[in-house]
């Protein structure tokens, strides 16, 4: 059985804007994750076991979601 081209076409054109806006969602929260670093950087400070291991793997994880597409 052939499923109808112009229905699946239909059905995935409207779909798209709330997989942008989910898009946009998620750019913003990994976004969000850059000042945090900051923030935990300078409320931790250098003085401190693993502060930096802290900050860097929130620096790493908002790198990594903008760069990572979504599936």
């Amino acid at each position: 059985m052939d499923p109808d081209p112009a229905a699946h076409y239909a059905s995935a054109l409207g779909v798209w804007p709330e997989l942008y806006a989910a898009f946009l969602v998620l750019l913003v929260a990994f976004l969000a994750l850059m000042p945090l670093d900051f923030a935990l950087r300078d409320r931790l400070g250098p003085a401190r076991q693993g502060s930096e291991l802290v900050s860097a793997a929130f620096l790493g994880a908002a790198i990594l979601g903008l760069l990572t597409p979504p599936v």
